[in-house]
Order: C-alpha cells, then sequence, then structure tokens
C-alpha cells in the first residue's frame, strides 16, 4: 500500500478532475449521471432516514432494537450536523467503495477501478475518507497516516483544500453511520458495535 500511494492519489486526482458537466445533484447518482440531492450537505444528512425505498429499509428499527442501540449512531450524527454546516459545497465524482476488491494494482500501479454501483457527487475527500476510516479494520495498513500522506501530495501538486480535516472528518462520520445503518439491517451485530465505536472516535 505505501508503494502504491503515489498511484492511488494520481487516480484519485483523476477522479477529482473528471468533466461532471451534463450530470445533476449530490450523492448517488443513477444512469443517466441524475442524483436526488440539491447539495453535497443535504446528501449527508440523509443518511439518518430509513426509507421504504431504500435496499436496507428497516434498519433504524433494527438498530433501536440492537445490543448497541441507536445511542451511539444519535450521538455521532449530531456530529455530522454540525460539521455539515460549516464545509463548502464541492462536486466532484467519488467511487464511494475503493475496498471489496474493487481496485486492480499490478507492482505499485493502479490498473482498473472496478464496480461504481455506490459511486456519488459530492466532496471528492470522500474516496480518502473511506481509507481513513476502514484503517483499523486492515492491520497492515497501520504506519500508513492517509491523512497526512494526503495533505503533503496535495501540497506538492498546489492544491488548495480549504476546511481540509473538517471535511475528512465529516465524510468519515457519514461513512460510519452508513456503515451502521447496513451492519443493522444485516445483523452484524459485533461489526456493529465496532464500527459504532469507531464513529463516535473520528466524530469525537
Amino acid at each position: 500500500m505505501r508503494a502504491l500511494l503515489p498511484s492511488l492519489f494520481a487516480a484519485l486526482d483523476t477522479t477529482r478532475l473528471a468533466d461532471l458537466s451534463g450530470t445533476t445533484g449530490y450523492g448517488a447518482w443513477d444512469a443517466d449521471g441524475t442524483a436526488p440531492y440539491p447539495s453535497w450537505r443535504a446528501a449527508l444528512l440523509d443518511v439518518a432516514n430509513d426509507r421504504p425505498t431504500d435496499r436496507i429499509h428497516g434498519w433504524r428499527e433494527r438498530l433501536e432494537a440492537s445490543p448497541v442501540g441507536a445511542g451511539p449512531f444519535e450521538e455521532a450524527y449530531r456530529h455530522l450536523l454540525a460539521l455539515a454546516a460549516r464545509i463548502p459545497e464541492e462536486r466532484h465524482l467519488i467511487h464511494s467503495d475503493l475496498l471489496h476488491y474493487n481496485v486492480l494494482v499490478q507492482g505499485d500501479r493502479i490498473t482498473g477501478v472496478l464496480d461504481w454501483g455506490c459511486g456519488l457527487y459530492g466532496d471528492f475527500l470522500y474516496d480518502l475518507a473511506w481509507l481513513c476510516f476502514w484503517q483499523p479494520w486492515y492491520p497492515a495498513w497501520k504506519g500508513i497516516d492517509f491523512q497526512a500522506e494526503a495533505a503533503r501530495h496535495y501540497a506538492s501538486i498546489g492544491l488548495d483544500v480549504p476546511r481540509f480535516e473538517e471535511r475528512l472528518r465529516c465524510c468519515q462520520i457519514h461513512i460510519g453511520l452508513a456503515g451502521q445503518a447496513y451492519q443493522a439491517y444485516a445483523g452484524e451485530w459485533k461489526d456493529l458495535q465496532a464500527t459504532a465505536q469507531r464513529t463516535l472516535d473520528v466524530a469525537e
């Protein structure tokens, strides 16, 4: 992973610079390139809604009845509310699932990125946040500070990223909350407990 970082950041830069003209909205996009939310903030805050049309409908009831309960979710969501009010409205292409065998690598070079079914429009830091949030699940990455490495990369290419830490934390909280919703729906109680604690650790 450390050897791959230059290629990883180059790939994320390419994604950040993707032409989104002809597309609209924020959040998950459909086959026509249309996403449903009017702002990135609205897309983030909708994570607390359990809609009947969602693939994981019923997650909130299961979360409330779980051994973990809804308390950690609600506490982390309050932090998301506060942060989301201060972040800029960035709109870039996001993969939103760089784990789960979706990245092909040869040597120290990324050769392909698969499965855009979780793709979003929003803050490009979301893909970096994905790696930061789930890092504890990958012990081999323990010695890599993705946030610091990314900050150095952005400085090296002259990219100013306003409110970098706040935006990254906001994205990580959202990732943690969405993870809890799925794990509650799937009945993955051990993972739910770990994700709830990780979300609070990031939020606080």
